[in-house]
């Protein structure tokens, strides 16, 4: 009796051992040498399309099926530290950077929004999109 427990144990173990060897997936760490902006990422998303985009010090990156794609703004926007990523219901994509840059990303071209004086912020850190138009930017001074 205790052989047979013993044996369906042995079993059990080589059966886990096989089945984790076929169900391992290869993953790939990346970082700035070797593809995205950068090796610190504030925010990561999935957008509809299956594409991925990291939030980074220094610019967004895109990773789809045919690579990654890096995206740094020029020197007229508030500033390439991406902290927040959303997307509308309509599909536009929604930036929000550090020093409160606001970005919008649609048909293939960026655009920058500037935030008044009044409303002047350091982070954006979420986006708020109802019934089609954006309500709200959440803060952090």
């Amino acid at each position: 009796m205790n052989f047979n427990r013993s044996f369906y144990k042995i079993l059990i173990l080589i059966f886990l051992f096989y089945t984790g060897k076929m169900f391992a997936f290869n993953t790939k760490n990346l970082n700035a040498q070797n593809g995205i902006a950068s090796n610190s990422v504030y925010k990561v998303f999935k957008d509809n399309s299956n594409r991925i985009w990291l939030g980074t010090e220094n610019g967004l990156s895109i990773i789809t099926s045919n690579g990654i794609r890096n995206i740094n703004f020029d020197k007229s926007w508030d500033n390439n530290q991406i902290w927040a990523i959303y997307q509308s219901p309509d599909s536009v994509m929604w930036f929000g950077a550090y020093n409160g840059g606001l970005y919008s990303y649609q048909n293939n071209q960026f655009t920058g929004y500037k935030i008044s004086k009044e409303n002047s912020f350091k982070l954006i850190r979420k986006i708020i999109y109802k019934n089609n138009q954006l309500l709200k930017v959440l803060k952090k001074n």
